[in-house]
Order: C-alpha cells, then structure tokens, then sequence
C-alpha cells in the first residue's frame, strides 16, 4: 500500500518567476520528468528547487522498504542505470578531469562535484532520491553465466548419480537364479509352451515390479531350456547325495503312464530313509518308451536309471501293479544285478523283492465284478493269463484282451452293455445324454449337473457313475419319461433296477474308501494287511445276507454275482 503523497509549499509568483528563470532547475524538472513518470507541467506547478530537492521528492513517496536516508523524509525511488546520466558538462572554466585523470562527476541539479561513483550514488540516493542500479559489466556476466552453467551441469550430475544409485539399488535385489528358476518352474508345472517366457505381458508385469529386471528374463524361447536344466542338474546332484548317504535301502515305485498325447512314460520313484532318519521320495527319471510297455521296453531305461544315480546295489523292494510284465521285469533286472554284483552286495532276489499295488488288487476284483458272468468265469479267465504270462512276455493290452473274452468286458455297442442289467442301462444313459447338444443342455437343465462317463482302467469311475445316477434319479426318471421314445426297452430304468442299483452302490462303498486310505505316500504294510481282512469280512457278510434271500438276488443280478 503506497504512501499518500504530500504536496510541498508553493512559492510566491515573483519567487517561481525567478526559479523558472533558472537552467539548473529547468534541467532537473526535465530529467525528473522521465525519471519519475511525473509530466513535465506537473513539476513546473510544484517550482521544485533543485537545491531543495530532498524535499520535493518527498511528495511521491511508495511502499519501499528502502530507507532514503537518516535525515530526509520517504520518497519515491528515482532509479536509473548509469550513474554518469546525472553529471552535466562542466561549468566555464572547470576542468572535465581532476589531476589523477578521473573524471569529474557535475550534479545537474546541484552544484555537487566528485569524482567517486560510490559517493556519487550514495549522494544521489540521500539528497535526490535517485537509485542508481547499475548494469553489470561483461566481466561479471559472463561470469555469472559460468556459475549458472556449473551449477546446472552440477544438478544434472546429481540427477545422474541418484538415478544411477537408485538403479544400483533395484538390481542388487535381484536374485538371478531364483528369478530364472521360478520363470522355469512356472512354465513347467503349469505346462505353458516355451514361448510363453517371452510373452511381453509377463515381461510387461516382472518389469513393472523391477524396472532393472530385463537383462535376467528369458530374451526368447530358445534360452528358457537352459533355466530348466540349470536348477535340475542342481537338484539331481544333491539326490544323489542324499541317496549315497541314505540310511536305509532304495526301495523303488515303476509304472508306466501314458500322457494326454499318447507317449507313454516310465515313472521310476525311489523311497528312503536319509541320514537325519527322514522318510524321503523323490522322482528318478521318467523317461520315453517309444515302443510298447513290455518288459523289454522298460529295462534299459531302469538300468541307465540305476547306474546315473549309482544306487545298483542298495536296491531294496520294488512296488509296481499285477502287470505281467512286471514280473518280468524284475526277473531281468535280478539277472543283470547277479552279473554286475560288487563282491559282499546282498543278492537280488526278484520273487521277494516284488510287491503288488493294493489298489490295482482292488481294481481287478472289482473290475471282475462288474464284467464276469459268474465265478467260473473269473476263475478261468485268471487261469489263462497265468498260463500265457508263464510262457511269454504279455502286455497290458494282451492281458486286456483275455480278461475281456472271459469277463466279456466287450463295449462296442450298447447292445453288450444290456447284459450287465442296471450297470449297463446307466453306461447307456450316460452315453446317451452325450450324444448330442440337445440332449446334454437338456439334461443339465434337469438335472443342474452331469452324470460321469466310466474309463476301462479305473473301477472308481463305475462307481463314481453309480453313485451319481443314484444321486440323480429323479432328474433321470423325468428325463426318460419326457424323452421316452429315444430309448429302447432294454434301456429304461425300472424301479426294480434303481433298488438293485442302491444294493451295487451300499456294497461297492468299501472298496472305495479302502482305495482311498491306501494311495498316497502314508500308507504302510500294517494298513494294507488291515484293509485286506476288513474287505473279505465285508464280502463275507455280504455273502451270507444274499444266501438267505436268494430269491431277490438272480444269478444274472450285480448282485447275485457274489
């Protein structure tokens, strides 16, 4: 907020004919003029004597924290650049330079003379209210220019380094081999193709989190199977460790598994007791049969097995299912033991070494279950295949084929699922229901989920079948009344048969969960030994409650089977 302006004396006209009359005073009314910004009739008004000029400033006085001087009142700051822009020339007679060849500063409003530009200033600033704010030179220029440059040079230097540093930072915490080991692990446990290391979205979401993680991802697919071998070659390493120093014998687990694109794999796991007495599993190799899953085809590939881990001779027992062809594979393999035994290994003996999967015990009694015609038929079926795998070497699938002309486990048509009675119907509607979009969407609708289809190799999806349709038969009653002329007589589910159905499903419940209780690593002997007399008391009871009612229980019934 600007100070109010105070108006000086005015003089008397004879008095401001004679001021007017004076040049100096003229001089300063000019220069004033453009220094101010006040118009030139304005300072005639006020006949301001230059003498008295201390005292005329004071009427245009403003807001400046700068003190105009200890004895002169506030006034409006004059300022100017050059200081010699003040100086007139010199009077008649008065020299331009003092003897030290300085020049002589004439005040024109005054009759001041020096020849020091600081009290030049400082006299113009205190009786004239004149600022001086002088340019500066070349010199100081180019040298402030020189700081400025350093000093930004400086800053961008700094910006550098703390950027530098802070990259530093990001990249120590970067864990080379464990980034590239969990991008291997997550391509092989969730069966993602090579290619899938390279996605930009993946990159896209490590980087996000590590801006300097780039130089460990995978550049391309071609470099993903170095990330996988590095950490297995580790891993294997420090199996065989373990297995050297293992306490107890390598027992070992084979069998043969077919992947989804019909390669079949042989899995070789080995079972332990390490030095610290903990029970250990590990998987050995699961390499390619290219051929069949005969004995033949898999005894290489378990003898180059044994001999990379250099475990030959602590072989303990050997787990594998009812196969045949393990038999003799455990024969050729105590064969090629006896001629490369150190002097004081214990021998091999392949009829005590072998032990037979429980659940595959299971799944062959029940399988007879559901496809023979009668004891006889089962009895002779078995004598078969004993006598065949005597002689020679059988595969799964020729050993399939006896059991299904015995079993008469023949599933080309529906027509051969009929003679299974209700276990046939329901095959047959569950196939049926999948014949076709209409009648699966229309059967959803119903029924709000599916009934499950049976496989050749697992029991459990018969029972799981069973179970289901009898979970679901008033959705399947419903459907096959409204849908009664898509289905032949020999394929309608009486009331008769969802009974017997119920009977099937209350006796198949054992042999269920003791499949259950024994897969999986905690089963022991002690639990299977269990098991075996808990399922024949289980068949013994049933056999005597069926004897007692043999009426309701025909040969030809499930049931009546037993």
């Amino acid at each position: 907020m600007s100070t109010p302006i105070e108006s000086p004396p005015f003089s008397s006209p004879s008095e401001s004919s004679d001021a007017s009359a004076a040049s100096p005073a003229l001089d300063w009314v000019s220069e004033t003029t453009e220094l101010t910004g006040l118009d030139a009739d304005a300072l005639a008004i006020l006949e301001i004597d230059p003498n008295t000029s201390s005292e005329a400033s004071s009427e245009a006085e403003s807001s400046s924290t700068d003190s105009p001087g200890p004895y002169s009142p506030k006034r409006r700051k004059v300022r100017a650049k050059n200081t010699w822009q003040f100086s007139k020339d010199p009077p008649p007679n008065q020299p331009r330079f003092d003897r030290k060849n300085k020049r002589i500063f004439y005040c024109q409003y005054c009759h001041y003379t020096n020849t020091t530009t600081t009290n030049i200033r400082k006299y113009l600033r205190t009786d004239h209210g004149i600022y001086i704010t002088e340019e500066k030179s070349l010199v100081r220029k180019a040298t402030d220019q020189q700081i400025k440059s350093v000093l930004a040079k400086q800053g961008e230097v700094s910006q550098r380094q703390a950027a530098e540093k802070e990259r530093a930072v990001l990249r120590s915490v970067i864990k080379k081999d464990v980034v590239q080991e969990c991008i291997a692990q997550l391509v092989v446990m969730r069966n993602l193709s090579f290619n899938s290391a390279a996605w930009p979205e993946l990159r896209a979401l490590l980087l996000s989190v590590n801006p300097e993680a780039g130089d460990v991802l995978p550049s391309s697919h071609s470099s993903l199977p170095k990330f996988i071998f590095r950490p297995y070659d580790a891993d294997k390493d420090l199996l065989k460790q373990k297995l050297r120093t293992a306490v107890s014998p390598i027992h070992l687990a084979i069998d043969v598994w077919s992947s989804p694109n019909r390669k079949n794999f042989l899995g070789i796991v080995a079972q332990f007791v390490d030095h610290s007495f903990r029970l250990r599993k590990a998987l050995l190799a699961l390499p390619w049969l290219p051929e069949s899953h005969s004995a033949a085809a898999q005894e290489d590939p378990l003898w180059r097995t044994l001999e990379d881990y250099n475990i030959k001779d602590r072989i303990g027992y050997c787990v594998g299912d009812n196969h045949g062809s393990n038999d003799l594979l455990l024969r050729k393999l105590g064969d090629r033991l006896a001629e490369d035994r150190t002097p004081g290994a214990p021998q091999f003996d392949p009829k005590q070494r072998r032990i037979r999967c429980h659940g595959h015990v299971i799944n062959l009694a029940v399988q007879a279950f559901f496809f023979c015609r009668d004891q006889a038929a089962v009895d002779a079926a078995f004598d078969e295949a004993r006598q065949q795998l005597a002689v020679q070497d059988l595969s799964e699938d020729d050993v399939n084929q006896i059991l299904q002309k015995r079993f008469q486990k023949t599933k080309t048509s529906k027509f051969a699922f009929r003679s299974m009675g209700v276990l046939g119907k329901i095959h047959n509607f569950a196939a049926h229901i999948r014949s076709s979009n209409e009648r699966y969407n229309n059967f959803m609708q119903t029924a709000g989920q599916m009934v499950p289809l049976d496989n050749e190799t697992r029991w459990n999806s018969w029972f799981r079948m069973l179970r289901t349709a009898l979970d679901l038969r008033k959705a399947i009653t419903k459907y096959q009344e409204t849908n009664y002329r898509d289905f032949d007589d020999g394929d309608s589910i009486s009331p008769v048969d969802w009974v017997s159905l119920k009977e099937v499903v209350e006796f198949l419940k054992p042999f269920e969960r003791v499949t259950k209780e024994v897969e999986g690593d905690r089963s022991t002997l002690d639990s299977v030994l269990f098991t075996m007399d808990f399922l024949v008391n289980h068949y013994k009871t049933a056999y005597v409650s069926i004897s007692r009612d043999s009426a309701r229980y025909p040969l030809t019934s499930p049931i009546g089977k037993i």
